[in-house]
């Protein structure tokens, strides 16, 4: 047991760590606001909204959640006020795009009434979205479009704003080597991006950054360092992207060296 500051936890940690029960309370509040989303039982998740409140909740949108999860939980106020993050997984549609499901972050506040945590709204000017903070325009008395100018826009057009170029590359798989690809996102909001693969030892794959705002670009780099001139099996990288549940492929095929490459039997003709 330390006796002062445990080596895994800051000193800022101790000072903004809520204690166990507090937390575990909250966190059981939240999670019966967001289930209820998910069960459609709305009155249950009123059971949880401040009194303040309930003419602001019950005068918003309710999507219908499909899943849920905490993701941080920041606390103020000598752990009277809070303010959540919950990722929901939702079916977001826009006229524009049409319908894709998404794991959104959405933040809730919440604050202790007689003992109990509730969740409580402020009156704000913008609205989250999974392409950005969404804020009204000014009042038309004529449409912006004309009606029947429109026609839609594809789901995989959206998509298609998130690429990554070159999706195949090949490298010496002999000697020591490296390449890289791209990734840019010109879709009009915030993306991230989360890396996997299943590599052997001596190759390493690193994306440069891990959020790309609208416009940004990152990088994947390769490098293999190889422990000897055997042949090396190909890679698939896989870059998943948030909010759209994309999942991006970067194939990586290693050459042999000459003197296999010519024992090899030859490819059947096609």
């Amino acid at each position: 047991m330390c006796t002062v500051v445990c080596p895994a936890q800051s000193p800022k940690d101790l000072f903004e760590k809520a204690p166990p029960d507090v937390d575990a309370a909250l966190r059981e509040r939240i999670g019966k606001f967001y289930q209820a989303h998910v069960d459609r039982r709305l009155r249950a998740a009123d059971d949880v909204v401040a009194e303040d409140s309930k003419d602001m909740f019950f005068a918003i949108a309710k999507p219908h959640f499909l899943g849920w999860e905490i993701a941080s939980i920041t606390y103020s106020d000598n752990f009277t006020k809070a303010k959540a993050v919950v990722a929901c997984d939702i079916d977001w549609a826009n006229p524009r795009i049409g319908k894709i499901r998404v794991k959104q972050p959405l933040a809730s506040l919440w604050k202790v009434v007689d003992g109990q945590w509730y969740w409580y709204m402020e009156p704000v000017k913008s609205w989250e979205t999974p392409f950005g903070d969404m804020k009204p325009g000014p009042d038309r008395k004529e449409p912006l479009i004309a009606p029947g100018a429109f026609k839609g826009v594809k789901v995989e057009d959206v998509l298609s704003q998130v690429k990554i170029t070159p999706a195949e590359l090949e490298m010496s798989g002999y000697e020591p080597s490296s390449a890289e690809a791209i990734i840019t996102n010109q879709m009009p909001g915030k993306v991230t991006l989360r890396l996997d693969y299943a590599g052997f030892s001596g190759l390493n794959i690193e994306l440069s950054k891990t959020e790309l705002a609208s416009g940004e670009s990152a990088k994947i780099s390769i490098r293999l360092t190889p422990a000897d001139k055997a042949p090396k099996p190909t890679v698939m990288a896989r870059i998943h992207v948030e909010p759209t549940n994309q999942v991006l492929p970067l194939k990586v095929r290693f050459t042999v060296p000459p003197e296999i490459q010519k024992n090899l039997p030859p490819l059947p003709r096609k």
